[in-house]
């Protein structure tokens, strides 16, 4: 992704739209593929436990709407510099930090759901999770 980001920003370009497109295409596919295999962990860890795996589910997918919310101003964000075939990209910072921000988010939501999971499931790690709770 980087190497693609790197030729867009560097190389010539026939059209910033249709390169804009492509690109947060490709940044919301794989940001729902990587966040995909953390939800099949919990649905592993956490197997039997409906309300746990259904919870992730619901986040799994908020996690990809709100990757698919930078589409909205992607139409409007890149222009043409002159006839150089170079473009120009006006950011919106509202959209890209929740795009960034939730699967981040969900990522560390499973870290912690499966930790306490491995940690209640051995006897010395109930004994700690007790200890500091009492």
């Amino acid at each position: 992704m980087s190497c693609t980001c790197l030729c867009a920003v560097a190389g010539p370009i026939n059209n910033c739209t249709v390169t804009a497109i492509v690109l947060m295409a490709l940044q919301a596919v794989s940001t729902a593929a990587s966040s995909y295999l953390f939800l099949k962990r919990v649905h592993a860890v956490y197997y039997g436990n409906n309300i746990v795996n259904h919870f992730f589910t619901f986040l799994w997918v908020v996690g990809v709407g709100t990757s698919c919310a930078v589409f909205s101003g992607t139409l409007h964000d890149y222009s043409e510099i002159a006839d150089t075939k170079h473009c120009l990209r006006y950011q919106h910072h509202a959209q890209l930090t929740i795009t960034y921000i939730l699967p981040v988010v969900f990522d560390n939501l499973v870290y912690l759901a499966i930790s306490y999971k491995l940690l209640t499931s051995h006897r010395l790690g109930r004994l700690l999770v007790r200890k500091n709770v009492a």
